[in-house]
């Protein structure tokens, strides 16, 4: 490690300020030390301990602090163990997965293989591996929704169960047979119309680059494996050349300034991050978020003026400029300090699809508008298949809607549309959206959808009236209980699920198509088509739109033929044995004595759903 790259990690608290504590009791968790700590009034910042270590690693914000601490932590006694503390050896953390940075590449290397990794990749072949993944993760439902009716041990009743589920999966052998291998139809990966400089919104930090000189870009790693290190985006290939414009002239004010960089380690510096919305209106934002601690407000107000002054003269159509005056410690924008409007307009202006969104500085938007309208126009497509089946009308339930991108879009192609998004301000976005393009068949709901979703139904949809989800969640995917009020509404016949991280919301999709149960009532869904769309070339990224409609099978109780294969089952046949032996004979005691076991259940009739289930 160079003597910079040791300057550049000082004052990093995973690095210099920390004590090995150990001696500790191996079953002792990171939660009980800092019980313990506090318990002790020691001043720390974090305590990482792991399973079965005797040992954990205790950071802190001061060197002061650390040392009290030493001095504290002698000879104290945790869970009947006398600790044992010793100072961290100061070093750069050795982390084997992050980029080294005397590997050979050049700095523009770098922060391409960070910000977009495929970058070396032609994009046909970046469409096939990632629909080689998305086909990967549909071959993993199916092998998810198998597991449901394996057992090793059955009882009497689980092994009606196990024929209930065979009878309820009964489609996805068949599906097989007829889709190569897929539990659904898969086409091929919808590719993006843009490739290069697609991305709409960007957000760059000030920092210092591999020369030790002030720059604004992006990270070369994670600030948590110690790298701080900031590259420009010049040469990244879905920044927008816009942007990189705006970068240019900010980059140049902060290295012409004599104010330093925010260093996320000291907590201390001027010039922190900006925020660039270029859209394909030519309309442009920018959020400059500066950190005025210990600066005249004079110097600040000169500061202010000349950077409004260059973007207005050197970079075209700055619609709307911004500064945020933030002194915490989170890495970001912040959305709890308000900017403040220095020039031009409060919002800015995207087209979508022949529509209007109005865009202020903290407002969600997909960050890819051209390849957000062929996703867009899948999404029409697939609501309106059976439109002209329907009596009624077509009734589009966009849950965890967000700013009402997708409701607004699809809003006159069908009888109405009702938003549903526990964010306020999402919310007023959305409404603000529909007003401005005159949209009057749309609703939006502040609320939980698995709490509105008994109101929106009763309030908005009639008797003959078809209703359509569109799950359009974030990257973790929507929480179980959104599911199960899904799956409890028989009224919701169509459901289209719009993953942009499949690995970590298939389970999402898992509990739509699993059989019936206590906690997922009613029938259960069954894709209909899957399809890849990528939003994000030259990134591993990769959207998976998956249609799915409600099993409306009129199935008759398990075929001769699917009760046979179940029964020559060798653990189901043991099983059912035992239990018919056990019946009988207890059957003959209760003839001989009068007296019924508790082991012989009355039949039971329909469960009557609880008030929480409705």
């Amino acid at each position: 490690m160079t003597k910079r790259d040791f300057e550049e990690t000082r004052g990093d608290d995973d690095n210099l300020f920390r004590l090995r504590v150990s001696n500790l009791d191996k079953y002792s968790n990171a939660k009980d030390i800092k019980k313990w700590l506090t318990g002790l009034n020691i001043v720390f910042r974090n305590v990482k301990s792991a399973p079965k270590w005797d040992y954990a690693i205790v950071s802190f914000d001061q060197e002061e602090h650390r040392d009290t601490a030493f001095g504290q932590l002698a000879n104290q006694v945790f869970k009947k163990k006398v600790v044992q503390v010793e100072h961290m050896n100061i070093r750069l953390r050795d982390n084997t997965k992050k980029p080294k940075l005397d590997d050979g590449r050049t700095p523009q290397e770098r922060i391409q293989d960070q910000v977009t990794p495929l970058w070396r990749t032609p994009y046909e072949q970046q469409l096939k591996e990632k629909e080689d993944q998305m086909k990967k993760e549909i071959r993993r439902l199916h092998a998810e929704l198998q597991k449901t009716t394996r057992s090793k041990r059955l009882s009497e009743e689980e092994i009606k169960e196990r024929l209930n589920l065979s009878e309820e999966l009964y489609w996805m052998k068949q599906a097989q047979k007829d889709n190569q291998g897929f539990i659904c139809p898969v086409r091929d990966i919808v590719p993006s119309p843009a490739l290069v400089g697609y991305r709409n919104k960007c957000e760059f930090t000030f920092g210092r680059n591999l020369n030790h000189e002030k720059a604004l870009g992006f990270r070369l790693g994670l600030f948590e494996n110690g790298l701080t290190q900031v590259e420009s985006p010049q040469e990244c290939l879905n920044v927008s050349a816009k942007a990189k414009e705006i970068v240019s002239v900010l980059e140049r004010l902060c290295r012409e300034s004599d104010l330093d960089v925010y260093s996320p380690t000291t907590k201390k510096g001027f010039w922190r991050l900006v925020l660039v919305r270029t859209m394909s209106t030519n309309q442009n934002m920018i959020l400059v978020q500066i950190n005025p601690t210990d600066v005249e407000q004079e110097q600040v107000d000169q500061l202010k003026l000349k950077i409004k002054d260059a973007l207005v003269q050197e970079c075209a159509e700055i619609t709307s400029l911004y500064f945020q005056h933030f002194d915490g410690d989170f890495n970001g924008i912040s959305q709890k300090e308000t900017p403040e409007l220095y020039h031009g307009s409060e919002t800015i202006t995207e087209k979508l699809l022949g529509l209007d969104f109005i865009i202020s500085p903290f407002s969600f938007f997909q960050i890819n508008t051209q390849a957000t309208q062929v996703l867009y126009s899948l999404i029409r497509d697939l609501s309106l298949e059976s439109k002209a089946k329907v009596e009624g009308g077509v009734v589009l339930l966009d849950l965890c809607c967000g700013t009402g991108t997708i409701g607004i879009s699809l809003a006159k192609h069908v009888k109405k549309v009702i938003g549903v998004e526990m964010v306020e301000s999402a919310i007023e976005d959305a409404k603000r959206n529909a007003r401005h393009n005159q949209i009057d068949n749309i609703v939006f709901i502040c609320d939980r959808v698995e709490t509105a979703i008994n109101k929106v139904l009763k309030e908005h949809v009639g008797e003959n009236d078809q209703v359509i989800a569109i799950l359009d969640p974030a990257r973790a995917g929507l929480h179980k209980t959104v599911m199960q009020a899904i799956r409890a509404k028989e009224q919701l016949e169509h459901c289209i699920y719009v993953a942009c991280d499949i690995k970590q919301s298939l389970g999402n999709i898992i509990d739509l198509c699993k059989p019936t149960s206590k906690v997922l009532r009613n029938r259960p869904f069954i894709p209909q088509l899957a399809v890849p769309v990528d939003l994000f070339p030259y990134t591993p990224g990769c959207e998976l739109v998956v249609q799915l409609a409600r099993d409306n099978s009129t199935r008759p109780a398990v075929s001769p033929v699917q009760e046979a294969d179940v029964q020559q089952d060798p653990i189901v046949k043991q099983e059912t044995q035992v239990k018919q032996e056990s019946v009988v004979k207890q059957a003959t005691n209760v003839k001989e004595t009068g007296v019924k076991s508790e082991a012989i259940e009355e039949p039971r009739g329909k469960e009557e759903p609880t008030e929480s289930q409705n």
